[in-house]
């Protein structure tokens, strides 16, 4: 495997869109294949499509036409009809499904393109493709969409769709000062675009933009304020605890819990395989019974339990602190850490008190493009160059959502 292929595979496992072009014989089929096995390995649904049911007999995998794995049929359906089509039609298999891959996107025309694109915003409006991962893999100069004029198919390539950048977004300047923090290092131009990115974000209405801090005593008093100016009626649990003060101090989780219906919050511990710790979600419903959260991205509404968060000595072989409590905290801003692995449409950094390498980079690379980012408080100094231990470079994988 070259370095090509393995930056692929790196770019997919981190969870982020992927276009894969190449001729004919460079391997992607081989990279595709363990794409699908690695994300498979770490509890991913992943699906193998193919423009044509020919393409699809190169995997070993259960592959399938994009046609029919979203229901499209031949394409008779375009982009404003096919939502109304599919809701009185369920046979879509979206809603399980974490990572699509679509080989021969050659051959997928700007109106296909379009009209799979409505059917995944069913998922979740809010995400583009619905939040769901897309992999594009083929070659443009080989065989072109085929026009239906029938069905008003001009027969124009996906990439010439006005959607295709936002969900290829990374690119150019944006994809340069990455690559740049993420190493260390930048340049003058890369400073200037970062600095240029304090500008205030246009959000759509009834939408919200995350933020992400570097520390745990800036997301909470973000949080706070947030909550106060978030409408509604407050909602408080308090924790049952156990132990000595200094002990139950250690607790990542906090003693009080605020909430409010509709505000957001996330996940402090794991409950189930679907429900993770890290999970974000929705306030749905609040009673004596405890708080009901829907989690968009894994189509879930569930009602969570209290969990018991405890401090162990190792001394004495025992708890010697137990805090009972919702696993839940507010979730209008947090840490940088936290945000690993995430895809956000919208998000404001906070640069202040940056302490790692890579933190900058791993921030800046949650946005799905940099329309929907903005960076305050940025220096310089806040790009850290990776650490050298034992010969071997500390560093952060610059983790972009969407790469060529």
């Amino acid at each position: 495997m070259n370095k090509l292929q393995q930056a692929a595979i790196d770019i997919s496992l981190e969870g982020h869109n992927l276009l894969l072009l190449g001729s004919a014989g460079t391997g992607k089929s081989f990279v595709v294949n363990e794409i699908a096995k690695q994300l498979k390995a770490r509890g991913k649904t992943v699906q193998i499509t193919c423009s044509t049911g020919i393409a699809c007999n190169v995997y070993k995998e259960n592959a399938c036409t994009i046609h029919k794995f979203t229901g499209i049929s031949d394409g008779r359906y375009g982009p404003t009809e096919i939502v109304d089509v599919l809701k009185n039609n369920q046979k879509y298999n979206i809603n399980k499904v974490d990572t699509v891959i679509l080989d021969e996107c050659s051959m997928i025309s700007e109106q296909v393109f379009n009209t799979i694109l409505q059917v995944f915003q069913m998922k979740d409006p809010s995400a583009v493709f619905g939040g769901v991962q897309i992999i594009f893999c083929g070659d443009f100069f080989q065989l072109p969409p085929v026009a239906n004029t029938s069905y008003g198919d001009t027969g124009k390539y996906c990439f010439q769709s006005k959607y295709f950048k936002s969900v290829f977004p990374h690119r150019e300047s944006f994809t340069k000062a990455i690559n740049e923090i993420s190493h260390g290092k930048s340049s003058q131009e890369s400073e200037q675009f970062i600095l240029e990115l304090s500008r205030p974000l246009t959000l759509q209405e009834g939408s919200r933009s995350v933020k992400l801090f570097s520390r745990n005593d800036y997301v909470d008093d973000n949080n706070r304020k947030c909550l106060i100016n978030f409408p509604g009626t407050i909602f408080e649990f308090r924790s049952t605890d156990t132990g000595r003060a200094k002990d139950l101090a250690k607790l990542t989780a906090p003693r009080l819990l605020w909430i409010k219906k509709s505000c957001p919050v996330i996940l402090l511990r794991n409950l189930s395989k679907t429900l993770v710790h890290g999970l974000s979600g929705y306030v749905s419903e609040v009673d004596d019974s405890g708080p009901v959260i829907i989690f968009p991205s894994v189509n879930l509404v569930t009602r969570i339990p209290k969990v018991k968060f405890t401090v162990y000595s190792q001394e004495l072989n025992k708890d010697i602190a137990v805090r009972g409590k919702y696993p839940l905290k507010l979730g209008f801003g947090i840490t940088i850490h936290k945000a690993q692995r995430m895809t956000l449409t919208s998000v404001e950094v906070d640069c202040r008190d940056i302490f790692k390498a890579g933190q900058l980079a791993v921030a800046m690379s949650r946005a799905t493009a940099s329309s929907g980012l903005r960076v305050i408080n940025f220096h310089p100094r806040y790009i850290i160059p990776p650490t050298v231990c034992y010969g071997v470079h500390e560093r952060a994988f610059p983790s972009h959502n969407s790469r060529y």
